[in-house]
Order: structure tokens, then C-alpha cells, then sequence
């Protein structure tokens, strides 16, 4: 099972300025990872991962649209 990061860091109950500040990036640059997860460098990677205690490979690579589809699909 896969997850978003826009639903890890809710479940975490932060806001965006509060995840980024976290990372240490802009809230722009977090938004941005919410809606396409594939762009996510490395070292912010690192940073979120550490952020949420989960491993990379539970982090859907792809766009915020894309996961609500597919996780609509499992529902369904």
C-alpha cells in the first residue's frame, strides 16, 4: 500500500508551513511535492522521510489526481 504525502502529513496533523518549515524548504517547494511526488529530490526526500518515521517506498511517486483515482479504483 502506497501513500500520498498530502495524507501522511494530514494524518501527521501539520499544516503545509509546518511539514516545509520541517524540511526545511519553502511551503511552495512542499505543495508543489503534494501534487507531483515524482519531482521530489533526494534531499528533500531524505527530509520527509525522516519527517513522517516512513520509508521512501511507501510514498506514491505521482500526481496527487493520479493516487485519489487509483485509490477510488481499490474502493470501489
Amino acid at each position: 500500500m502506497k501513500i500520498s504525502l498530502h495524507a501522511m502529513r494530514i494524518m501527521a496533523g501539520y499544516t503545509v508551513e509546518e511539514a516545509a518549515e520541517h524540511c526545511g524548504i519553502s511551503a511552495g517547494e512542499y505543495m508543489a511535492y503534494e501534487e507531483d511526488s515524482r519531482e521530489i529530490p533526494l534531499h528533500a526526500a531524505r527530509k520527509i522521510r525522516k519527517l513522517y518515521g516512513i520509508p521512501l517506498d511507501l510514498l506514491f511517486a505521482g500526481t496527487e489526481k493520479d493516487y485519489i483515482a487509483i485509490m477510488r479504483k481499490q474502493a470501489g
